[in-house]
């Protein structure tokens, strides 16, 4: 969101306030702003009006994190479709490609694990096991967030062809939402800590 849409934030939180009986302050809305601008409006919306329509958790009064866990769901559920879009990735281009993900967090867990190469070289004995442990370190890296993360991985042809000399940058494919990953691969990344869902 951006500065113009804070009155239509605030007519929301007032809106939110009235169903549950709550009196918004102007610190409160300056605390919930804080912890949604970086998301897009309408998905802001969806999560007020997702939160009034959960059944386990929406007779009370949305915390900043409600709201967060309704725009990018829980960290178990971002972990699965994080390892959904590296698997997806190991599958179609392999170990031999270099790939840019949309998301920091792969990158550096996939840099944690050893490189695209050897985590792109998974046998499927080994399958469950990587996947286990992908999604193990997805989530805590959803609780402290992503420090430094390879702007590209580095498949085995681009690494070749550079040490020979053939080629001086590699020639990633870039995956998920174009434009999210050639921020990533240009190292231009926020780093944040979005544990909060």
């Amino acid at each position: 969101m951006n500065d113009t849409e804070k009155p239509k934030f605030a007519q929301s939180m007032a809106a939110i306030g009235e169903i549950y009986g709550k009196d918004i302050s102007e610190v409160m809305i300056g605390i919930y702003w804080n912890a949604l601008k970086p998301y897009p409006s309408e998905d802001v919306q969806r999560a007020f009006q997702g939160h009034t329509r959960d059944t386990d958790n929406g007779q009370f009064f949305p915390k900043p994190a409600d709201l967060l866990r309704h725009i990018e769901g829980n960290k178990d559920g971002r972990a699965l479709q994080a390892w959904s879009k590296a698997y997806k990735a190991i599958c179609s281009y392999g170990r031999r490609n270099s790939v840019v993900f949309d998301d920091p967090a792969i990158h550096a867990v996939i840099s944690e694990m050893g490189g695209w190469i050897e985590f792109a070289g998974v046998t499927e004995e080994e399958l469950p096991f990587r996947a286990r442990e992908f999604e193990k370190r997805y989530r805590a890296m959803l609780i402290t967030g992503v420090q430094k993360c390879e702007t590209i991985m580095i498949g085995m042809d681009d690494a070749q062809n550079i040490r020979a000399g053939f080629q001086e940058t590699p020639k990633p494919f870039l995956l998920g939402d174009v434009a999210k990953a050639k921020q990533i691969r240009n190292g231009m990344f926020l780093i944040e800590n979005k544990g909060a869902a």
